[in-house]
């Protein structure tokens, strides 16, 4: 799972946040650092594996690889060779398989690449 910061900041945008369900095992930057969701109770409160209540608002989803190949669910299979050849243009800046399929994600959905200079997503 990617933890760093870089990756921390590529999810932290509308288009990744606003896919974001709460489970069990997701990931999340929080102010605590980051940590896993272990338990989501009816009221839709969730806690950290450190025992922290956490709010929504404040943290930032992590997503695992396979909830963003799950984004991608009507792409994923037609679109591998596609991928290949997309990894080859951007590794100059991804530092993990969680960055290429976020960066993947938000090319073919929301037409953005991620600018390391200005640290944020950008039309392309």
């Amino acid at each position: 799972m990617d933890v760093s910061k870089q990756f921390i900041k590529m999810s932290d945008c509308p288009e990744i946040q606003d896919k974001w369900f709460i489970k069990d095992g997701d990931w999340v930057g929080s102010e605590h650092g980051v940590v896993s969701i272990n338990h989501i109770n009816e009221a839709n409160e969730y806690y950290s594996s450190i025992k922290f209540r956490l709010i929504r608002e404040d943290n930032i989803w992590l997503p695992r690889q396979d909830q963003i190949q799950e984004m991608l669910k009507a792409h994923y299979q037609k679109h591998l060779k596609i991928l290949y050849d997309f990894s080859l243009t951007v590794s100059w800046y991804i530092n993990s398989l969680e960055q290429l399929w976020l960066a993947f994600y938000m090319y073919e959905k929301h037409s953005k690449i991620w600018s390391s200079k200005e640290e944020k997503w950008v039309k392309k």
